[in-house]
């Protein structure tokens, strides 16, 4: 642990990271991107109002922009 810090007596509030960095459910990916760069982060809480109802990753998001990548050139494919 950082600064010679014993694991048995420190709480997870002193290593969070803290604020918490978050998009709404309806956000787009691009924003997404943009708030991860901005913190320079890899995780986004998801809210739904003030309820957490996930986490997204930046995994997560390429994930998801290479399938809709791939789904774009399916027409192509079938040819």
């Amino acid at each position: 642990l950082a600064a010679g810090r014993d694991p048995s007596k420190t709480t997870i509030g002193e290593i969070m990271s803290s604020p918490l960095i978050q998009v709404g459910e309806d956000s787009s990916i691009l924003e997404a991107i943009r708030k991860m760069r901005r913190h320079n982060i890899r995780r986004l809480a998801v809210m739904e109002g003030e309820k957490l109802v996930g986490i997204v990753t930046d995994k997560d998001i390429l994930r998801a922009v290479a399938i809709l990548a791939l789904a774009s050139f399916h027409p192509l494919l079938e040819i």
